[in-house]
């Protein structure tokens, strides 16, 4: 979940790629983010959907997962 939201999605790359494909279903909306950084796009991608549905893009405090 994202701020109340319910995510789908999939991550994956290669040392110097990453990709991430999120669904947000009750939104009915896409983000895909393609990075040439190793987790940049899995970092991305919380900020931009908090900035797209109305935060500050600032990431939640806690571990960054895995």
């Amino acid at each position: 979940r994202l701020e109340g939201r319910r995510v789908l999605g999939h991550h994956g790359g290669t040392p110097a790629f990453n990709a991430v494909a999120t669904y947000y279903p009750d939104d009915d909306f896409v983000l895909v983010i393609f990075a040439n950084a190793s987790f940049a796009a899995y970092e991305l991608e919380g900020r931009i959907a908090r900035i797209l549905f109305g935060g500050t893009g600032a990431p939640p405090a806690g571990p960054r997962p895995p």
